[in-house]
């Protein structure tokens, strides 16, 4: 060890052999320290409630798209019979339509989003529009939907083929018998 680092070992051991010798530091000190400090994380809490109730809620949701291929296609080759081939062009093989380009049409048409609110049980005309994202160079296109109010659909079966929405969000009189 180098004769700075010694000094600095002689330091914390002669700290501690104080706090060992004569306890711990006196109560005046902890009330400056809570003096100090109780109003600084007082605030904080208080700048942290304020956040929280007064920024709009919004959830979102958000996944991605990969879209088909050129196609596919196979080639077998029996050596006394001779070869075969088969393939099958992919809608999307076309050098003059984008496939990106069409769906992001097809998925902010107005004849979809009015299908999606009906499902989801919402206001057609409340209903939020997705923002659509394509990649560059790619097949994939990023979809996210943002709300300002969670979806009537709270229940842990929403995917599942029977899943109604929860009785707590529509009244009575709306409400199909099962």
């Amino acid at each position: 060890m180098s004769a700075m680092q010694d000094i600095v070992a002689e330091r914390r051991l002669k700290r501690m052999w104080r706090v060992v010798r004569n306890g711990l530091p006196s109560v005046g000190r902890y009330r400056r320290y809570i003096v100090i400090l109780a109003p600084v994380i007082a605030g904080i809490w208080v700048l942290t409630a304020v956040y929280l109730v007064a920024m709009p809620r919004s959830y979102t949701s958000q996944f991605s798209l990969i879209l088909p291929g050129s196609g596919i296609g196979s080639s077998i080759n029996v050596e006394s019979i001779g070869q075969a081939q088969g393939s099958s062009n992919s809608a999307f093989a076309s050098p003059t339509l984008s496939p990106t380009e069409n769906y992001k049409q097809l998925l902010t048409a107005d004849v979809t989003l009015r299908a999606a609110a009906r499902i989801a049980h919402e206001n057609e005309d409340r209903f939020p529009a997705p923002t659509i994202k394509l990649v560059d160079q790619t097949n994939l296109i990023s979809i996210s939907i943002t709300a300002r109010i969670a979806g009537p659909w709270r229940c842990s079966r929403r995917l599942s083929r029977n899943c109604r929405p929860c009785a707590r969000t529509k009244p009575k009189s709306a409400r199909k018998p099962i």
